[in-house]
């Protein structure tokens, strides 16, 4: 763990690097949406909110972060054809998420959906964490079987998946 804390600096770092270069992209794809919301439960949250910062302070768009239970709980009807809805999951794993991903796109968005990929670090130690990490890779295609485009980023570096 002290390794990942020591490390997030330099993925912060590499991260905005790569946020800074593809500014532009990311203002033609958002620019006939008006508003971006951010959908995310628990740690989530925290990134969405740094996220929701980012995006109005370097793109001057007005960002929030939406209720997920607007959509599933209370299925409410919204126009968000003038919205990009961005899904966050840290863990990959929350179904409700993936819910409104989908009910987003009904109802008019443009979606992204942000997830860490758990596949690529050092095999679990123990038959638990193998499930968890394959579980989580369920979720994870479940994502790309929802979304229009789907992409592939790893230290700043993007691929497109077919």
């Amino acid at each position: 763990m002290r390794r990942e804390i020591a490390e997030q600096g330099a993925a912060v770092a590499a991260t905005l690097a790569e946020v800074r270069r593809r500014a532009d992209q990311v203002r033609a794809a958002a620019s006939d949406r008006r508003r971006i919301l951010f959908v995310a439960r628990g740690s989530s949250d925290n990134a969405a909110i740094y996220g929701r910062y980012l995006v109005e302070t370097q793109l001057g768009v007005p960002a929030a972060l939406a209720a997920p239970s607007v959509a599933t709980h209370y299925r409410a009807r919204l126009d968000l054809s003038d919205a990009l809805v961005v899904s966050v999951s840290q863990s990959g794993r929350t179904a409700e998420i993936v819910e409104v991903q989908r009910w987003a796109g009904s109802m008019g968005a443009a979606t992204v959906a942000i997830s860490n990929e758990v596949g690529l670090g050092v095999v679990p130690a123990t038959r638990l964490g193998r499930r968890y990490r394959d579980l989580l890779g369920e979720v994870n295609r479940s994502w790309v079987g929802a979304a229009e485009e789907s992409w592939f980023v790893v230290a700043g570096r993007r691929l497109r998946l077919e």
